[in-house]
């Protein structure tokens, strides 16, 4: 998998404008509007770049298009962009699901990203570009 994810990575340095959709369960936990996160293309690069105990994860289907899931932990730092009041140091669950040409179209953080989080919270990211 960690081929994989440099190739993704790889390609997010290049991306100046993603399309995201954010969701989240419990709904309104903090996380940056869908538009704020159109040009934020390198902080899902650094996750993706900067996860640890990698393995493959369950594969989905999006829009009939089948993708390889990944998963790994991810020690947060610097991703207020994408979540404001994230917490450096805490450390997460971190899923995401690829194309065979290594195109991410989903990531998933799941854990305590802020001081008011509980550790079962999830943001869910579904990427178009």
């Amino acid at each position: 998998p960690s081929d994989l994810l440099t190739n993704v990575a790889t390609q997010l340095g290049s991306v100046s404008n993603l399309k995201v959709i954010v969701t989240t369960d419990p709904e309104n936990i903090s996380v940056a509007s869908d538009a704020d996160i159109s040009d934020k293309a390198p902080a899902f690069s650094d996750i993706i770049s900067n996860l640890t105990d990698v393995g493959y994860a369950s594969n989905t289907w999006i829009d009939n298009v089948s993708y390889k899931g990944v998963s790994g932990s991810y020690t947060v730092k610097g991703i207020d962009a994408l979540v404001p009041g994230a917490v450096d140091g805490n450390v997460i669950k971190v899923s995401a699901w690829v194309s065979d040409e290594g195109v991410l179209r989903r990531v998933r953080l799941e854990g305590a990203l802020t001081s008011d989080d509980s550790s079962s919270a999830i943001r869910t990211f579904d990427i178009t570009k």
